[in-house]
């Protein structure tokens, strides 16, 4: 994935607090932020994130690659947490956000058991 063009002009500082909840001036939370949209997958996903070695990344390039792993019965909460990730309003974070191409797979012991 790679982030909008507005993602880069913001400060790093006003880029990291996406990824924390914001609330309003009473007090009520109004977007869950990065970190809460996804908690669910915590104790059942592996991510690992690969950067370019430049941010942003040269043109025609990924700012990032996500890879996840999971047991097959989480992959529902997978799926979950992709959503509520790409949920503006409960994660503002995504409206700056371009997806590039995403691939499912599974790990498996055996060829055999790759094609049954």
């Amino acid at each position: 994935m790679s982030k909008t063009d507005d993602w880069w002009r913001k400060d790093w500082m006003e880029r990291h607090t996406y990824f924390l909840p914001r609330y309003d001036d009473h007090g009520r939370m109004t977007s869950e932020g990065h970190a809460l949209s996804a908690a669910a997958g915590i104790p059942c996903l592996l991510r690992r994130t690969y950067r370019s070695l430049t941010q942003p990344a040269p043109a025609g390039q990924y700012d990032f690659v996500s890879y996840f792993e999971c047991r097959d019965a989480d992959v529902p909460t997978f799926h979950q947490v992709c959503a509520a990730l790409r949920d503006v309003a409960r994660n503002p974070e995504w409206r700056f956000v371009r997806e590039g191409p995403t691939w499912h797979g599974r790990r498996v012991a055996s060829w055999e058991e790759l094609f049954t």
